[in-house]
């Protein structure tokens, strides 16, 4: 079996290749973004450069397992946007770490993002095991600041 350790994001990871350590930099809870006019049901594309990082582990430890795990998106209006699914095989080692690039970010408007992560065991049902908050919202106006385009 497969067990979720642990879930988090953030804008670099840096790994030791000599003993594997890694370290997460720069965690990220929330962005602010330059006020934009979004008309309803229009989704934007906006810069982000963060990464989602996962680990993994099999337990028991020395038995090999494989499952299927899959991101989605669950916007601040309870819409779910679907991300991609990728494959967790342990033959060899104990833990893995799964490392998902997000350049891009999809905005509905601001307010709370939902990033779902579930598992499937083989055989099984998809099963949430964390959601990630990310909270989306305006940068405040100053006096000197222009309206939204």
């Amino acid at each position: 079996m497969i067990r979720h350790v642990f879930s988090v994001l953030c804008q670099r990871l840096l790994v030791d290749p000599a003993t594997g350590v890694f370290s997460l930099v720069d965690c990220v809870e929330r962005i602010l973004l330059p006020p934009v006019n979004v008309e309803p049901g229009k989704t934007l594309l906006v810069p982000v450069g963060m990464r989602i990082l996962s680990l993994w582990t099999r337990d028991p430890p020395d038995a090999p397992s494989a499952a299927r795990a899959r991101l989605s998106l669950q916007t601040p209006t309870g819409a779910t946007l679907p991300g991609g699914e990728i494959e967790l095989a342990f033959a060899e080692h104990r833990n893995a770490r799964t490392d998902t690039a997000l350049q891009f970010h999809p905005f509905t408007g601001p307010g709370r993002y939902w990033h779902v992560i579930e598992l499937q065991q083989t055989g099984g049902e998809w099963q949430e095991v964390t959601r990630l908050p990310l909270d989306l919202d305006f940068m405040p106006m100053t006096p000197s600041s222009p309206p939204p385009a």
